[in-house]
């Protein structure tokens, strides 16, 4: 029987866990020390929908109060076999990734594309332009706005961060389509609130729209894939 796989845990965790991809409570695969998290594959990978999607980031972030999960991508699929196969043959690997996020949870920062877009610019994209050289000059004026922006977030992050140095763990900077810009940093569970604080005062000072959400599972900083450890034995599908 295929399974849907969410995350990867320490086996002696306990709590309750919200219900996944079609509805299906997930359940424990455990091997030794270490568990992954899984529940019943009722569809094919190709037919997961985004309520599937909002399902499987409902399974990991359910436990962080309690666990730092390794999440694996969105669409990971294996048999029972497979998993504990996964685990025994990556278990240093994967003790290593688990102590790098224990009690640790991902905050993240995005700007919004309207502090450099007008409504207008919005509702009409340089696709619509019909002129060769004004749909050009479009997309040119377009990438130019985003690179400023993109820069602009860069720096004002840089001086938050400045803030955060007590508290920060790490940072990565993503790609967070409609966003023009994403970090996310790594800090510990108890820091939460701290972190928001100086949040706060900052986005009091800057001028861009910045959101702020969190806290995550740490995705960004130990997402899981079944084939990316090359002494796996896995071999099956993959959204």
């Amino acid at each position: 029987m295929k399974l849907y796989a969410y995350c990867v845990v320490e086996a002696g965790l306990d709590v309750l866990v919200a219900a996944g991809a079609g509805g299906e409570p997930p359940t424990m695969i455990r091997h030794g020390d270490l568990a992954v998290l899984a529940g019943p594959a009722r569809t094919s990978v190709e037919a997961l929908t985004r309520e599937d999607a909002l399902r499987h980031a409902a399974v990991v972030n359910s436990i962080l109060e309690v666990s730092s999960p390794i999440p694996f991508r969105f669409g990971t699929v294996a048999d029972v076999e497979h998993l504990k196969s996964f685990l025994s043959e990556n278990h240093q690997e994967l003790n290593s990734l688990l102590g790098k996020v224990r009690n640790c949870v991902q905050m993240e920062l995005k700007v919004c594309s309207s502090c450099f877009f007008s409504r207008a610019d919005a509702e009409t994209p340089a696709s619509t332009v019909t002129s060769g050289t004004a749909f050009l000059h479009e997309r040119k004026r377009r990438f130019d706005a985003e690179k400023q922006a993109r820069a602009q977030f860069n720096e004002a992050v840089a001086l938050l961060e400045r803030s955060l140095e007590t508290i920060l763990l790490d940072r990565v900077e993503e790609s967070a389509p409609p966003f023009l810009a994403c970090t996310a940093h790594l800090i510990g569970r108890a820091s939460r609130q701290s972190y928001l604080e100086r949040v706060d005062e900052w986005r009091g000072s800057c001028s861009l729209k910045v959101v702020c959400s969190g806290p995550w599972a740490p995705a960004s900083f130990v997402q899981l894939s079944l084939k990316q450890f090359g002494n796996s034995s896995y071999n099956g599908d993959q959204r």
